[in-house]
């Protein structure tokens, strides 16, 4: 009985979790030889955090010109898996999105190759401002 009792109220707090349809994600930016915030590097160490409005967070990696930058956040999409995009010369992006609270600590899977798309054009303009 008592396990009974113990898995529904697992699931009770399981369900409410999920049913406001956000997300808790680490949220962070950094530059190599830029930021002076490196606790958005691998490995994380990253403790910023934001509740997203959808079910899923990110995790992108650029490599341009000998620069890598990190970002970390919300992703507007409601899918899990990992895209990697090798573009013009050494530049490179790995992008990746998953379910759960805190996910994007460490990603394993990723998105779709338009949102990658997407994100390199992003990145290298970043990188190019800064």
């Amino acid at each position: 009985m008592n396990t009974i009792l113990s898995c529904g109220v697992l699931l009770a707090i399981l369900a409410c979790h999920t049913a406001d349809g956000a997300v808790n994600c680490y949220t962070c930016t950094m530059v190599e030889g830029v930021s002076r915030d490196d606790s958005c590097a691998d490995p994380f160490v990253g403790s910023r955090t934001k509740r997203c409005s959808g079910l899923s967070c990110s995790k992108m990696k650029t490599q341009l010109n000998g620069r890598t930058s990190m970002s970390r956040g919300c992703w507007p999409k409601n899918e899990e898996s990992c895209y990697t995009k090798e573009g013009y010369g050494t530049s490179k992006v790995t992008v990746c999105a998953c379910f759960g609270d805190y996910c994007n600590a460490a990603v394993t899977r990723g998105i779709t190759s338009h949102a990658a798309w997407f994100l390199e054009f992003c990145s290298i303009i970043i990188i190019a401002i800064v």
